[in-house]
């Protein structure tokens, strides 16, 4: 992409003068930069939140191999990605789900503070949902689908 010759014109008539980063220096310093910066954002924001929703749902492609998605809502409406996991062509039961979920939880130590957990109603991503407000420290969250 760096190297098209239309993004080059597009930025020049942009901002002449702009130096276009290289590949090496986006793929190592810009990027993980960024991240780092979204990250420590995210973890600001949820540890002064409360009555977080959290949701989750996962896809599979024509080879079965599966993403799950995990999402939180904020009280003012913001939303943000906690994670997205590839499950590979591991099986997608309830019980694998709701284990990712809840290390997701565990990783940005929020359980205290989820108040409900959304998810749809496929049969497996429903007993991931029973699963996880049923597991400890999550009792007080509401399943909602």
């Amino acid at each position: 992409m760096l190297d098209c010759p239309h993004l080059h014109q597009f930025i020049h008539e942009l901002k002449p003068g702009f130096p276009i980063p290289s590949v090496t220096c986006l793929r190592t310093r810009l990027l993980v930069h960024e991240y780092g910066f979204c990250l420590l954002f995210l973890v600001k924001k949820l540890n002064t939140a409360s009555n977080l929703t959290v949701s989750a749902d996962g896809w599979s492609d024509r080879l079965k191999r599966g993403i799950l998605g995990i999402t939180v809502v904020f009280p003012d409406g913001a939303k943000h990605l906690l994670r997205a996991i590839d499950l590979g062509a591991a099986d997608h039961t309830a019980e694998e789900i709701a284990k990712r979920i809840v290390e997701v939880l565990d990783s940005y130590k929020i359980k205290p503070r989820v108040a409900m957990l959304v998810t749809d109603n496929a049969s497996a991503m429903a007993k991931a949902r029973a699963l996880v407000v049923a597991s400890e420290g999550l009792q007080h969250v509401i399943p909602f689908r």
